[in-house]
């Protein structure tokens, strides 16, 4: 199926088996009428839509696209198959594959503009140009494979061509709900703190006045901090779910420093206060770690520890527990499958336990919702998914995996 770029008209392109029966199949179609357009009969089905046989393929949609079919075929590198970028695009897809598909810049501008946009920002490209994609399946998971072509013009300021996360995987705690690992994290927030449009940003802006008042640059202090690799990992709790943020390769003593002087601003960002009160803090030890707590209010507190050239914040000493002691993310089975074969340059990383995911989605009362419940029991099925992000040559690779039931 081909959509013209105005997205309102369309075209099916079916190779056929047998020409003469599926002649005969649009002979038999009853018919206003027939007409002739570059030597191809083509027989009106109605609805400003036709149906004929070019070269043993069956055309069959809205005038305006069959005609452009017609055109294209009769047309020296006038179709799809003729484009560069596409046969370039296409040869990097996945060779065993049930669907294969094509994006032109106009489609991505005009129906994926706000996903477009954020894959660019993961993958620090300005833009994306033009997109191929695919779906497959191999013996243990089914793969939805986007392959884009960055748009001419210098990387973002955040370039780089992505990092191995291997070592954030193997602090993760062996069974979250949920693992998101980015390379460059200080960039997407940087950017998102100069958008005049982003919600997060306006909290970023505001969080920065605050922690101007407390004595802590965040452009020069704190996003420097988050300028190699970042994970955050979200894990069922007897008391609701943890949240725990993995920087790596902040220097510990820094890290520590500026953290705690953060702390008023803190304060005021999640629990309204004023920033000039003095925060309730305390010192423990996990696992032989030290670890700083800030009591927020009476159900919130955030822990933070410093170990392995790591910055841990958590809103649960065990996050920071399991980060320094037991099983991790990287030694699972369902990891292993999804993940374990990933390029090693990567800009993203993402694992889901779905099972994990929905009792959390239940607990937070999202099953009232019609849209979840129509697809929480299949989404259940699935019990796994996986997300890779990496850069290819000069391509970016966005795959969805999920493993099957």
């Amino acid at each position: 199926m081909a959509v013209m770029p105005d997205g309102s008209k369309r075209v099916l392109v079916l190779k056929a088996r047998d020409a003469r029966k599926a002649r005969q199949a649009i002979d038999l179609i009853p018919s206003p009428g027939v007409q002739s357009y570059r030597g191809v009969q083509l027989r009106d089905i109605g609805h400003g839509e036709l149906a004929g046989m070019e070269r043993g393929f069956v055309l069959a949609g809205d005038a305006a696209a069959v005609h452009a079919a017609i055109d294209s075929a009769a047309t020296p590198g006038g179709s799809l198959g003729s484009d560069k970028t596409y046969g370039e695009l296409r040869k990097g897809l996945p060779h065993e594959r049930l669907v294969t598909g094509y994006l032109s810049p106009a489609w991505l501008k005009s129906h994926l503009g706000g996903p477009a946009a954020l894959l660019s920002a993961a993958a620090h490209v300005p833009s994306l140009q033009a997109s191929a994609i695919s779906m497959g399946a191999t013996g243990k998971r089914l793969e939805l494979t986007l392959r884009s072509r960055p748009a001419p013009g210098a990387s973002t300021a955040c370039g780089g061509n992505g990092g191995d996360p291997s070592g954030l995987l193997a602090k993760a705690p062996a069974r979250p709900a949920a693992f998101v690992s980015l390379t460059g994290l200080r960039c997407l927030l940087g950017d998102a703190m100069v958008s005049p449009t982003s919600g997060i940003g306006k909290a970023l802006r505001n969080f920065a006045v605050a922690a101007q008042g407390a004595g802590v640059n965040v452009g020069t202090e704190l996003l420097p901090l988050l300028g190699g690799e970042s994970a955050l990992t979200l894990t069922p709790g007897a008391n609701g779910p943890g949240i725990t943020l993995d920087a790596a390769g902040v220097p510990a003593g820094k890290g520590m420093d500026v953290i705690g002087r953060l702390q008023p601003a803190i304060v005021k960002l999640l629990n309204g206060g004023n920033p000039d009160d003095t925060p309730d803090i305390s010192a423990s030890g996990v696992n032989g770690v030290n670890v700083l707590t800030t009591s927020l209010s009476s159900g919130l507190k955030l822990n933070y520890a410093a170990f392995g050239g790591d910055l841990l914040v958590s809103t649960d000493p065990n996050g920071i527990a399991s980060a320094r002691k037991g099983a991790h993310l990287a030694d699972s089975a369902n990891f292993k499958t999804l993940l374990g074969d990933r390029p090693k340059s990567t800009s993203a990383l993402v694992f889901f336990d779905l099972e994990k995911l929905l009792a959390l989605a239940d607990q937070a009362g999202l099953s009232s919702n019609p849209t979840y419940s129509a697809v929480r029991d299949d989404l259940q099925k699935i019990g796994a998914a996986g997300i890779v992000l990496a850069r290819e040559g000069k391509d970016i690779d966005a795959e969805l995996r999920l493993k099957l039931p």
